[in-house]
């Protein structure tokens, strides 16, 4: 296409407006559409409770684990030999707790973001888009193109 078929059909579109009752419809239909997965809930008080938990669990199952090899150790007489897997046993659990608090870490990365989507959907929906700086830039290039099209 030329600029000038281009320009005419940016004008043309610079004319297009939504029905009046479009932020209604969209937020009725976005509201009662069916949820397609059940989502956690996203408030820090419910992460931060679940990986307290998930944290508790760990540090008293290996407490457990030390405690009964320990025992174990001491009762056989071979204390010297169930050091070396008493310490392994340490890092492993230490690496497996690790990784769980960077998987939970993610997830909380992941919801956060999918929140910010969802926010800024909602608000578009709503009439109250919110104009990246990006978005922002284009538009105004659009504007001045359109502009030298009416002179």
């Amino acid at each position: 296409m030329s600029e000038e078929r281009i320009i005419k059909s940016l004008s043309a579109l610079k004319s297009v407006q939504p029905d009046g009752d479009f932020a209604v419809k969209s937020k009725t239909l976005i509201f009662s559409s069916a949820r397609t997965s059940a989502r956690p809930t996203l408030a820090p008080k419910v992460i931060f409770g679940r990986v307290l938990d998930m944290g508790l669990s760990l540090a008293l199952m290996s407490a457990l684990v030390i405690t009964v090899l320990s025992g174990v150790g001491l009762i056989s007489g071979r204390n010297a030999a169930v050091t070396p897997v008493l310490n392994s046993g340490l890092t492993n659990d230490a690496s497996a707790a690790i990784q769980d608090i960077n998987v939970h870490l993610s997830d909380v990365q992941y919801f956060n973001a999918e929140s910010a989507k969802t926010n800024t959907a909602l608000k578009a929906a709503a009439g109250k888009a919110v104009v990246s700086p990006a978005a922002s830039a284009s538009q105004q290039n659009i504007d001045s193109l359109l502009n030298q099209a009416a002179q």
